[in-house]
């Protein structure tokens, strides 16, 4: 399936589905200058955002309590990191392509689950991205999955372009 997500500043985010015009989700940060954020699904659900430490800081993805997944950069650099679910479930988190901004999540098998790409606009002062997923992964679908992707997506291009 093919998704977009655009907002302005990129501190809200909306994903829609481009065959049906639909959004699925939004993402919303906090403030500023925080890294904390909120994905709020078109059921209603919402779901909480954390990046914390300092050495290797540990994404967080909560609804209300409970933890649903976590991000751990690879300590090798070069934008990698690696998702573990609450279900035991486990991926890989890669920065395909420089140059042309390309991030993807893969399975243990070196899958492609889903593929972002991303494109500066100076009228809207923020990213477009456009998300392909396998159909063939229920959930490489999941809209929450998504918008954390690009959550983190967002996370280490501002860590790039500090350092």
């Amino acid at each position: 399936m093919k998704y977009t997500a655009k907002g302005k500043y990129n501190r809200h985010l909306e994903l829609n589905d481009v065959a049906t015009g639909k959004i699925l989700a939004s993402l919303t940060y906090k403030g500023w200058f925080t890294r904390e954020a909120e994905i709020s699904t078109a059921k209603g659900d919402i779901f909480t955002i954390k990046t914390s430490g300092f050495w290797r800081p540990k994404t967080t993805l909560k609804n209300r309590e409970e933890v649903i997944c976590e991000l751990l950069p690879k300590m090798s650099g070069k934008g990698r990191a690696e998702l573990h679910m609450s279900n035991g479930q486990s991926y890989s988190y890669k920065h395909k392509r420089y140059f042309k901004q390309e991030y993807g999540l893969f399975s243990p098998q070196d899958q492609e689950l889903i593929s972002v790409v991303s494109k500066f606009s100076f009228a809207m002062m923020g990213f477009t991205y456009n998300i392909e997923t396998n159909d063939n992964y229920k959930e490489a679908n999941d809209s929450v999955l998504i918008l954390l992707l690009l959550y983190y997506t967002n996370h280490m291009r501002a860590k790039q372009s500090a350092g």
